[in-house]
């Protein structure tokens, strides 16, 4: 060893005596020195101490180390090469088990090797000590990264929880079926259904609370062909009622393409400009979207958890970090393969992917604000953040296609809230309770960026249509795409099961959003052996000659004069006429755009408006 190696071991050994020294009690000092180096300790305790380090800074170390539990080893190991350190909860989650640092109290101490590796920093965080470090690198490998326990099949059937909250024995009549839900190409189709409804102005709000009618979500509900729990199926345990409606308005006004218009849910902008996209597409950008978003919080849809509302909202945290948190972790899942709620759960705790709900749990309860507080169980991920991971998974994500999912009714659930105060009662915690696996489908790989593109069952084009010259439209044979099909139905009406028929109104409608005659014209010439007849071909170019024939150039204001000679008075003077136009005889049109400079003209030559009751 060189000079400069030894003068540097001497400082690790002293100030490794230093740090155990304050570490240990003189009994654990005696108990470690007993059972690693095996001769009787020296009496006090900085000479046992520096003992230990000397110990630990000679090649010993690595049989100490291999002397270790595998707990104990990996413990080290994430403590020495992972950016976070050892976290307890984090540990458990990835290996199923916790470090035992041993026992400690007045009348015992049996302390346990592994302390003198790790040392406690802050917030239940630990890190190897900096003494060991360079030593350690040497010896202990990198751990293996994280990884989730997946299926290729489900289990037939769930063995439920009783209502004490222990799981149930395998007796007959206590394991209930499996419903399994496949999303992909639903979710496309509702979507576009969603969609029109919208554009038809059928989403119907109310202007001071912002929540969706009954009627409108029954309307919703039979229009996207039901929910995951259907109606008939629910009883009268109203919280299960419209998760997919919920979903998908909350989905549309989060990623910016629809918001409220007076009571009703009207399209933005982008949300008119995104009906021409083709629907895989359209699902990613939305899913972008709603990632980005503060809009909406899937926090509220789990109704018994209070105090979300006024000043306490202020302390929960951002929407948008915890779906990234929950984005992230799908992203490192398998795609194609089941993987139970609560292994993703912990893959998320595994991945460093916590969140906080709440700055300020205090500020939520259960029940009553003084007893049902939930300040204690803000840390329990098991409880609340579970339920809020299951909400996103099934109301939004599901929703829009990106998993398919297995569930049982929320009955049958986790009944690990039973010790809150306020919830004992509850036959569940929320509505998500029952959802217990998902799969990443292809919709979903597409994205969460793991495929380029997207490409369904379908996809193959070997549907083939029979194209009529009274323009009838006949599936003879395979099935149809989603997007071909919402591309069809953007143009024509189904008049019998798989026949359709051109219509000159919802093709104007559809261009008027943003669809292409071409695409359509595309759509039949490649799916149909014979040329189009004449009379289609007539069709589409009318549709294209007058989608747009009219234009929409501007606003204008209608002004109302008392009698046709001040009409006539304001549309001929000089500072008026290059204002406003005559419309019938008393009648004046001006451009939003020239409203004020016409108020400010007609003032000059002695006239003012008035409202329409005092003329």
């Amino acid at each position: 060893m060189t000079k400069e190696s030894d003068n540097q071991l001497g400082e690790d050994i002293q100030a490794l005596t230093l740090e155990l020294t304050d570490a240990f009690t003189l009994d654990e000092l005696r108990k470690l020195h007993q059972d690693l180096i095996g001769e009787k300790p020296p009496g006090r305790k900085p000479e046992i101490a520096e003992n230990l380090s000397a110990y630990f800074n000679s090649p010993a170390l690595k049989g100490i180390y291999d002397s270790l539990s595998e707990v104990e080893r990996l413990a080290i190991a994430e403590a020495l090469h992972s950016d976070y350190g050892y976290d307890p909860e984090r540990f458990k989650a990835t290996y199923g088990d916790r470090v035992n640092f041993g026992q400690r109290s007045s009348y015992l101490s049996a302390p346990m090797a592994v302390r003198i590796f790790l040392q406690y920093l802050q917030y239940n965080k630990y890190g190897v000590r900096k003494t060991l470090r360079n030593a350690l690198l040497k010896v202990v490998p990198k751990p293996d990264p994280p990884s989730v326990a997946s299926q290729d099949k489900l289990p037939e059937s769930y063995n439920f929880f009783v209502s004490d909250g222990r799981r149930s024995s395998i007796e007959e009549g206590s394991a209930t079926p499996l419903e399994t839900v496949e999303r992909s190409e639903p979710a496309q189709a509702e979507l576009w259904s969603v969609l029109r409804m919208i554009k038809m102005g059928k989403l119907i709000m109310s202007d001071k609370t912002f929540k969706f009618s009954t009627e409108t979500l029954l309307n919703i509900e039979s229009t996207i062909g039901g929910d995951y729990y259907p109606l008939a199926k629910t009883g009268a345990i109203k919280e299960l009622f419209f998760i997919k409606a919920h979903g998908w308005t909350s989905l549309l006004q989060a990623a910016g393409l629809a918001k409220a218009s007076g009571k009703k849910l009207a399209f933005t902008k982008t949300g008119t400009a995104s009906i021409s996209q083709e629907p895989p597409k359209l699902v990613k950008s939305i899913w972008k979207a709603w990632l980005a978003s503060d809009d909406q919080d899937e926090l509220r849809r789990i109704d018994v958890i209070k105090g979300q509302t006024g000043r306490a909202k202020r302390s929960l945290s951002p929407p948008s970090q915890r779906r990234q948190k929950i984005a992230n972790t799908l992203a490192e899942c398998p795609s194609g393969k089941w993987i139970s709620v609560d292994n993703f759960f912990k893959f998320m705790q595994a991945l460093g992917n916590s969140f906080m709900l709440s700055h300020n749990p205090s500020t939520l309860y259960i029940g009553t604000s003084n007893y049902g507080s939930l300040e204690y169980w803000d840390t329990r991920w098991d409880v609340l953040h579970n339920r809020y991971v299951r909400c996103c998974l099934m109301e939004c994500i599901a929703t829009l296609g990106l998993i398919d999912i297995a569930f049982v009714h929320p009955l049958f659930g986790p009944k690990n809230y039973a010790n809150i105060f306020g919830a004992e009662q509850l036959p569940f915690l929320s509505r998500y309770d029952g959802l217990l696996y998902f799969k990443i489908n292809k919709l979903g790989a597409f994205c969460l960026d793991k495929s380029e593109i997207y490409t369904d069952v379908t996809s193959k084009n070997t549907a083939r249509i029979s194209v009529l010259q009274n323009k009838r439209i006949t599936l003879v044979d395979g099935k149809l795409s989603i997007a071909d099909a919402l591309l069809l139905d953007s143009f024509s009406d189904l008049i019998a099961e798989n026949t359709w028929e051109l219509s000159t109104v919802k093709a104007l409608v559809s261009c008027e959003a943003g669809l292409k005659v071409q695409s359509l014209r595309k759509f039949l010439e490649s799916h149909d052996d014979q040329e189009l007849p004449e009379q289609v071909q007539s069709f589409l170019r009318n549709i294209e000659d007058g989608a747009g024939a009219v234009r929409v150039t501007g606003t204008a204001n209608i002004y109302t004069c008392r009698d046709k000679e001040i009409a006539k008075k304001i549309v001929s003077h000089s500072h008026t006429k290059k204002l406003c136009q005559l419309f019938g005889e008393s009648q004046l049109v001006v451009r939003a755009a020239d409203d004020i400079k016409f108020r400010d003209a007609i003032h000059v030559i002695g006239y003012g408006t008035a409202s329409f009751t005092d003329l």
